[in-house]
């Protein structure tokens, strides 16, 4: 990640933003039981199979399965609520 980041930004932004990314990282590996925090410092992978490549397969697999169906949800939830103030004339919350 550190490579990916834009050259000009300064070194507390830098440090800020991984540290960002890494923690929401974590909490979507627990969220979803492919990490495990230990302690502050330390997480351990949860993970299936005896080969390096099976292991990491069965990640993938995991994190895409989990993915796509969090994303399915939340544009579910969306479209329903599209299709409910549509036929209600709702057009905002204090429409209530």
């Amino acid at each position: 990640m550190h490579n990916n980041l834009s050259l000009g930004m300064p070194k507390e932004k830098e440090s800020d933003l991984l540290n960002e990314i890494v923690s929401h990282v974590i909490k979507y590996g627990e969220k979803y039981k492919l990490l495990e925090k230990i302690n502050e410092e330390e997480i351990r992978l949860i993970c299936q199979g005896n080969r390096i490549d099976l292991v990491l397969k069965n990640i993938k697999d995991k994190f895409l399965k989990n993915w796509i169906e969090e994303k399915s949800e939340e544009w579910a939830k969306a479209e329903a609520l599209k299709q409910y103030k549509k036929r209600t004339g709702m057009k905002q919350l204090s429409d209530f």
